[in-house]
């Protein structure tokens, strides 16, 4: 059945039925005119409904994509790098510092002992009296260089300090204990000390002028 159809030029005219829901352009001034759909007759859908992007449902077969905002993303990353932190500080510059603080103390009395008796034994061997407290070598301080955020535990730690005949300084070698100073004498010349430290006894193995 014809559909009639009009332009806002004045044309009139008519539309074969098979052409309903399409658009022709007017033959008197080129227009587009919609020819109309017969009274009662519905629109058959489309294979593709134009959704709006943000709205349009997943395509056939394929999974809807999730996305996380900024906010949940720097909370999922905290989550994970604090506890890998807190982990790698307990078993690398916290144990280190653990075990140095244990060391320290016994250090500190393994350096004493080696000045101290490397010296009093060079007095003993040049005739010096030391009958009187005053007259017997004595170590005065001790200064250990201590790392302030060690990731593991050195190889060796330097130290160095006073007597009442000059100053020393040293290294000690933490795998064997062995402690290696250099030891000013007053007048009589420099020392080189060579000791080990176990179980808390200081043994003096080399002394040289």
């Amino acid at each position: 059945m014809p559909i009639p159809i009009q332009c806002t030029c004045g044309f009139k005219g008519n539309a074969r039925d098979d052409a309903a829901g399409k658009s022709l352009k007017c033959p008197t001034c080129g227009s587009i005119i919609s020819i109309p759909l017969p009274a009662g007759a519905a629109r058959t859908p489309g294979a593709y409904t134009n959704y709006p992007t943000s709205k349009r449902p997943p395509a056939q077969g394929k999974a809807a994509k999730f996305e996380m905002s900024p906010g949940i993303k720097i909370l999922l990353a905290l989550a994970i790098i604090i506890p890998a932190i807190i982990i790698w500080a307990k078993m690398g510059p916290m144990a280190a510092m653990s075990k140095l603080d244990a060391l320290y103390d016994p250090l500190d009395s393994a350096i004493r002992d080696t000045v101290n008796h490397s010296l009093q034994e060079r007095h003993r061997q040049l005739g010096y009296k030391m009958d009187k407290p005053r007259d017997i070598p004595q170590v005065r301080n001790v200064v250990i260089d201590k790392p302030v955020m060690p990731f593991r535990m050195p190889d060796h730690i330097d130290f160095q300090g006073t007597s009442s005949e000059g100053k020393y300084w040293g290294t000690y070698t933490v795998a064997n204990g062995k402690i290696k100073a250099r030891v000013e004498d007053s007048f009589n010349g420099e020392l080189h000390v060579e000791s080990t430290t176990a179980n808390g006894n200081t043994t003096i193995d080399s002394m040289t002028p």
